[in-house]
């Protein structure tokens, strides 16, 4: 099932635009991971580019650390971004494997959604999502350079 997951989201990042138009932004997450009943810490970088108007295609990646765990990982997601007319609110989808560097399952299934708040470059988010092998509720912070 993974090899599939790992398809569909290479098949997602060949039909996304060029990357001379690309929008990048510096991310970071504080979650709870329900499975694990543990705090789990991201950061990283997110290149997407516009679809259509206030639709946009992009990808994730960076680091994660469960620190009651000594757990180190390495997150990869494709996301798709609306960004509601007019308002500074968002949606956002993303799914894709999570990869363990340190023990455990070496690739785990990640799936979520979430919404926030855009104020100019600064993004203020919430999400919910799936982290196999259960689930995960964060916030987000994010900077568009």
């Amino acid at each position: 099932m993974n090899w599939k997951l790992l398809a569909v989201m290479g098949a997602l990042l060949g039909a996304a635009p060029a990357a001379a138009q690309a929008k990048i932004e510096i991310y970071g997450g504080a979650n709870y991971w329900m499975a694990r009943e543990a705090a789990l810490f991201d950061v990283g970088v997110k290149v997407g580019a516009e679809l259509a108007d206030n639709l946009s295609l992009g990808f994730r990646g960076g680091v994660y650390v469960v620190p009651d765990s000594n757990r180190l990982g390495i997150p990869l997601d494709v996301f798709l971004n609306y960004q509601v007319h007019r308002t500074p609110l968002y949606f956002e989808a993303m799914v894709g494997p999570w990869l363990s560097l340190s023990g455990g399952d070496f690739l785990r299934t990640h799936g979520g959604g979430g919404f926030g708040l855009k104020f100019g470059a600064v993004k203020l988010g919430v999400e919910a999502a799936y982290l196999a092998p259960g689930g995960m509720l964060g916030a987000r912070l994010g900077i568009e350079l």
